[in-house]
């Protein structure tokens, strides 16, 4: 017809405005998706297809793929069965997760995962029990590990128990860090003795876990806080607001706190003891100790139930300065409450009133003794003897001189101990039979 293009022509036009490129012209990217109009077909992309015609054969003609995004994905137009298969599949999961009757894929791949790890399973992880829940249960490997808390087992001894006593543990701000934490899995540990029971001082607040770390000097006067011994004790809250640490622990931040914590020190002892009475009124005993020290509670806890503590006790190891005597605060002591009651519960003051003569003298420690001591509670056994006994050590045991005569003596406290130490007297007080006599032993 006139005006109409041969069909030749257009289909040459056609082919060479598709001219495919050769391979090593062609993009990387366009190597491996289907032509687009960025990426120009390659020879292997040119199909050839015959168009039968209903009464005639037409001349064979070549025809290029369509082009479409860059995705391997391949749809079918007329196929109807594709899209039914996916609507059942979601109608079947849809009832399969609402209805509870129907087993779902979850406990499948369970019990899938649980075969696939159960031969790697070490065998210490595992134990068989049997649970009577039926008559043809058998085995079932559970875990060893208990899904319940283990039952305490305070100590007793003779007529005491730890639910008898109050277990005071003295800290500071520059050696919390350092050495209470170990304490917090021996010595505070609840199979050994209840939380009820126990009490940390020290000169800052802090909380670690559920132990809440009580401040000993909060009571003490603007007057005694405003002095230069107490320097330490102001800075406490600036060097924690801006992170830094007071302890030398090895770790960046360290050692650039306020120098000298034990200055203050000295002034936590009487504070500390008015406090416990008041809030612990039903102890029997008031057991004493600091951060670097191990008492072996069921040695003192025996030791204790020999005395009664219904009358003064003030119990320890011999210490003397000032002239006066008094039970060393480093190897740990113990006050009977009725000490308690014929001394800090005559003065509710106690502790504003022995301010000053702290500040002018240089051991807490002392400043209790002689405190005890005007009130007519003296150290000793046999009612204020003042004598020295062996029991509360006031060194470690690797400075102790150990001799025929002393080694049946009965073992309460090691004082400057290191963390690896009181780990270690922690197993051993686990492992030694207590109630078996020293003298009755094969050595």
């Amino acid at each position: 017809m006139k005006g109409k293009a041969p069909r030749g022509r257009a289909e040459l036009r056609v082919e060479e405005k598709h001219r495919p490129f050769p391979a090593s012209r062609r993009p990387l990217a366009c190597q491996k998706w289907q032509p687009t109009p960025f990426c120009p077909p390659s020879r292997s992309d040119v199909i050839e297809e015959h168009d039968f015609h209903p009464t005639s054969f037409r001349s064979r003609r070549t025809s290029f793929i369509s082009p479409s995004p860059p995705a391997m994905i391949v749809t079918y137009r007329n196929n109807r069965l594709v899209p039914a298969a996916i609507i059942a599949v979601c109608l079947w999961a849809s009832y399969s997760l609402l209805d509870s009757h129907v087993n779902n894929w979850a406990d499948v791949l369970t019990q899938w995962s649980f075969d696939q790890d159960h031969d790697q399973t070490p065998a210490w992880k595992t134990a068989t029990t049997t649970h009577p829940t039926s008559a043809d249960a058998g085995p079932v490997s559970t875990q060893a590990w208990p899904t319940s808390a283990p039952t305490p087992h305070h100590y007793t001894s003779g007529n005491l128990s730890t639910d008898d006593v109050l277990l005071i543990i003295k800290t500071g701000s520059t050696s919390i860090w350092k050495r209470l934490l170990i304490h917090l899995t021996t010595t505070l540990s609840r199979d050994r003795i209840s939380l009820a029971n126990t009490v940390i001082y020290s000169d800052h607040p802090e909380t670690i876990g559920n132990m809440h770390i009580m401040d000993a000097l909060a009571n003490i006067t603007k007057t005694t806080k405003s002095s230069p011994e107490f320097a330490v004790y102001r800075q406490q809250p600036e060097y924690a607001g801006h992170n830094v640490y007071v302890e030398a622990a090895g770790v960046d931040g360290d050692n650039y706190g306020p120098p000298g914590g034990w200055i203050i020190d000295k002034y936590k002892f009487i504070p500390l003891i008015q406090h416990a009475g008041n809030n612990w009124p039903v102890a029997k005993w008031y057991i004493y100790m600091e951060d670097d020290t191990y008492l072996f509670l069921p040695s003192v806890l025996d030791y204790l139930s020999g005395f009664d503590w219904r009358k003064p006790h003030y119990l320890g190891s011999f210490a003397a300065k000032s002239d006066t005597v008094f039970a060393h605060g480093g190897a740990g002591f113990a006050l009977s409450r009725a000490a308690w009651e014929k001394t800090f519960g005559r003065n509710p003051a106690m502790s504003e009133d022995y301010e000053r003569y702290t500040t002018e003298h240089c051991c807490g420690d002392q400043v209790l003794g002689h405190a005890l001591n005007k009130f007519g509670v003296r150290f000793g056994e046999n009612d204020g003897d003042e004598k020295f006994t062996w029991g509360f050590n006031p060194v470690v045991h690797w400075r102790f001189g150990f001799s025929r005569w002393n080694w049946c003596s009965r073992l309460v406290s090691w004082h400057k101990v290191h963390s690896r130490d009181v780990a270690r007297y922690f197993a051993f007080e686990n492992a030694w039979d207590f109630s078996v006599s020293c003298r009755t032993l094969p050595f």
